[in-house]
């Protein structure tokens, strides 16, 4: 569900935006335009793909946003399906591709009830489900294809697939050892750069457990998304200080007296150049400048098809805390001591 929560906010925008562009008339006649957001990931057991349309109307557009018909495609109206494609390796890494291999994967309607209040009618969300799991291969192209059922609609776009990436290359401190450190209060993470992904984001995972409820809980930490240039090793840095100051912030229960660190699990987000460029233009504006460009990859429509790995993943040790022999890892008024 993530691959869709993760844009809706700039897809939403997207919609508004189109459908209440001043170059409309508001007498022009209706033309569909499908805004589609989906994320392509190997290791999820399924990939989900978000279809919603634009609209147009006299009246208010903030109300008939309120309106399922306005902005959603109804029970069968829509074909949804992803075919697989044979690819050449270009020299950049990426892949172009051949021929279709045959796989087709048909993706289901459903209908979801859990999204949160906001611009667009909810709790209803039409979704398209397929598993996926251990079918999506590197050396593929995917090119998802969407098909209105009524009016003859159609728009396509595709991606392929991030390279895969042994854990154990991801370091800290340049040590492959599993246990995190730091070093002269600092972690440095480092990791090879992997083919086809463009940005990458590391975060850390605290898992640590109430002393006197014996519950276990665990607490994340985001670093700074990392742009991929030319280099082939890329790195990123934590303070002692920050991680103490994140970790701080993150864990809410300050009336606990004791908690005990357990492990830490470093994971790697990567997203490929079509995830890269959408995040880059969908970003808030850091200048006076405040009009920005709406970036697709959908032929046809507007939105997101890319891909993305979220499970690459290791896991850390906490190590002895120096101040208390008698808790491994132990965290007195979320000082940390180690």
């Amino acid at each position: 569900m993530r691959a869709y929560r993760l844009f809706a906010t700039v897809i939403a925008a997207a919609i508004v935006a189109t459908s209440c562009n001043n170059d409309f008339s508001p007498n022009a006649e209706w033309r569909e335009t499908m805004v589609v957001c989906g994320l392509l990931d190997q290791d999820e057991d399924t990939t989900w793909i978000r279809v919603q349309k634009c609209f147009l109307g006299e009246g208010d557009m903030l109300a008939m946003t309120s309106i399922m018909d306005s902005s959603n495609y109804a029970e069968g109206e829509l074909s949804v399906r992803m075919v697989e494609w044979n690819a050449d390796s270009l020299a950049n890494g990426l892949l172009k591709k051949t021929s279709e291999t045959g796989k087709v994967f048909d993706f289901e309607y459903k209908l979801l009830t859990n999204k949160a209040e906001g611009g667009f009618y909810a709790p209803n969300q039409p979704v398209y489900c397929c598993r996926t799991k251990n079918q999506l291969k590197t050396n593929k192209v995917y090119e998802l294809r969407i098909h209105n059922n009524k009016t003859g609609t159609a728009v396509n776009a595709e991606t392929s697939l991030i390279g895969n990436l042994d854990a154990n290359a991801i370091k800290v401190n340049n040590n492959s050892i599993g246990v995190f450190t730091f070093s002269q209060g600092k972690a440095a993470i480092t990791w090879p750069r992997t083919q086809r992904a463009r940005v990458f984001q590391p975060m850390l995972r605290f898992y640590y457990r109430n002393v006197d409820s014996d519950s276990m809980l665990h607490a994340d930490i985001l670093f700074t998304m990392k742009e991929v240039t030319n280099e082939l090793q890329l790195s990123t840095q934590l303070s002692r200080a920050t991680f103490g100051n994140e970790l701080s912030k993150a864990i809410t229960d300050h009336e606990t007296p004791k908690i005990m660190g357990d492990t830490i699990t470093l994971f790697l987000f990567a997203g490929d150049e079509n995830f890269k460029m959408y995040r880059s233009i969908s970003a808030p504006p850091s200048t006076i400048v405040q009009e920005r460009g709406i970036y697709t990859n959908i032929n046809g429509g507007l939105g997101i098809f890319a891909s993305r790995r979220t499970h690459i993943k290791r896991d850390l040790e906490v190590p002895p805390n120096t101040s208390d022999a008698n808790y491994r890892g132990y965290i007195k008024s979320l000082d940390i001591g180690f």
